[in-house]
């Protein structure tokens, strides 16, 4: 099984299908070195191909590489036509190591390219914002959520919590959880 494997990803090194099925083959076989192996080579000849890029950052940062992982994210920033969500793959991949304030700007570069950004992604920001302790500008965005009152006042508790207001924190919360949809 494993020289058909390997032949396949010779004649085929960025085909996804491919590629990821390989890739399970081999983490229960050779280990990450294989592995690693295999997403190079899906990245150097598919280099715009977000799923092997964020395949291959998780790999390399749980092997100890965040510098090389950040670096390829930064790269897929510098296409435009991945741009926008490379920004919010590393923003994703910051969090997943609770690197909050890097996260946090990440997705507001993801944002500033978007432009026009669906309501729950801006409650994602907020909430980054919140958890980095940018309290300030996470109020400022709140009134974005008018036309939602129960997104705005689910942030608007995190935020009250953040600040150390609890007793706040649970009037809004209430309230939100009160017009909550069934």
């Amino acid at each position: 099984a494993e020289s058909l494997w390997n032949a396949c990803l010779e004649d085929y090194p960025g085909e996804e299908l491919l590629v990821f099925g390989a890739i399970e083959f081999y983490s229960e076989r050779s280990g990450p070195a294989r592995v690693l192996e295999i997403l190079h080579r899906a990245h150097e000849a598919e280099p715009t191909n977000m799923s092997f890029i964020e395949a291959l950052a998780s790999r390399l940062g749980a092997s100890g590489e965040s510098a090389e992982a950040e670096e390829l994210f930064l790269a897929a920033t510098r296409d435009e036509v991945n741009a926008v969500q490379a920004w919010f793959s590393l923003a994703r991949y910051h969090e997943e190591r609770d690197e909050t304030a890097k996260a946090r700007d990440a997705m507001a570069q993801g944002l500033r390219l978007l432009g026009e950004a669906p309501a729950t992604v801006v409650a994602a920001y907020v909430d980054l914002l919140i958890r980095a302790g940018d309290y300030d500008e996470a109020e400022e965005l709140l009134p974005q959520f008018d036309p939602s009152p129960v997104m705005q006042n689910m942030l608007r508790g995190r935020l009250f919590l953040a600040r150390g207001d609890p007793a706040e924190a649970l009037e809004v919360l209430d309230e939100g959880l009160r017009l909550w949809p069934d």
